[in-house]
């Protein structure tokens, strides 16, 4: 009889902890998102968001953008930064997020997120979405300037 209570209180702290963990779901499907901006911008490892076009580069960056071109392998690396509202009495829960970046109605990519995160009660949070590229699979009949100048405008255009 004891481990026959014992076993009902489990499942029911896993009962409670499951229902908990719904409506912190549902919580967070309630949420106010707004686009907030865009942060470390990097096209073939340069900070672009010290640059505003092809031109401004350095001497130094020259060769990295060269050697990337060559590879064919130009990479776009950015973090999406959404602000989250949670106008819910409880906490709102998130634990993971499939996502897709659209840019000037272009479908950039696909992403997922797999970490936890909570935003209390009537409180704002921001939700940071990583992004990596190849411009050249994006972009493949652009020329230099003008991939380079396209991740600039991501980097200022906050």
């Amino acid at each position: 009889m004891r481990l026959f209570k014992t076993l009902l209180l489990v499942v029911a702290t896993l009962a409670l902890t499951g229902c908990a963990s719904v409506k912190g779901l549902k919580n967070f499907a309630e949420c106010k998102f707004n686009f907030n901006n865009v942060s470390d911008v990097s096209v073939a490892s340069i900070n672009v968001q010290r640059v505003k076009s092809f031109k401004d580069l350095s001497l130094s960056d020259a060769p990295k953008i060269v050697q990337a071109f060559t590879k064919k392998n130009v990479p776009l690396n950015l973090n999406v930064n959404v602000s989250v509202r949670n106008p819910n009495d409880q906490d709102a829960r998130l634990d993971g997020l499939d996502y897709i970046l659209w840019i000037d109605d272009i479908e950039m990519l696909t992403g997922t997120m797999n970490k936890q995160m909570n935003i209390g009660a009537n409180q704002t949070g921001t939700l940071t979405l990583p992004f990596s590229m190849n411009l050249l699979d994006i972009f493949k009949k652009k020329t230099a300037s003008s991939l380079f100048d396209f991740a600039c405008g991501l980097a200022t255009d906050n």
